[in-house]
């Protein structure tokens, strides 16, 4: 092989490891380039996900402090009702309606006295 022929075939391998290593970057960039692409549309489903979460967790707060609200109301009617029907036993019962009676002049007498 002559000189020229020799040198040639050294720039010739050159040229192509220098033309490999610009595709191989360039593979690389496309491929960086598509994972970012897939983690930025993995982020924006994450996103849309967190929003619906937190719009399930208001409406659930919602329901609950409604619940609450509806329990407490039963709670009243409840007490009235037991405080009624203790009424009624005092008033219809002879014996507890003295025995009533008697608590409240006991009362009314220890505080007279002290």
């Amino acid at each position: 092989l002559s000189p020229t022929t020799r040198k040639s075939s050294i720039l010739k391998k050159k040229y192509y490891k220098i033309g490999t290593l610009i595709c191989d970057f360039a593979t690389e960039k496309s491929q960086g380039e598509r994972r970012v692409a897939g983690l930025k549309k993995r982020i924006e489903e994450l996103r849309s996900t967190l929003d619906l979460t937190n719009e399930h967790l208001e409406e659930a707060k919602g329901l609950k402090e409604s619940a609450e609200q509806e329990l407490k109301g039963f709670e009243v009617e409840l007490s009235l009702n037991d405080s009624s029907i203790l009424a009624q036993q005092v008033l219809f019962s002879p014996n507890l309606f003295f025995q009533f009676l008697y608590g409240m002049f006991a009362e009314f007498l220890f505080f007279v006295t002290h």
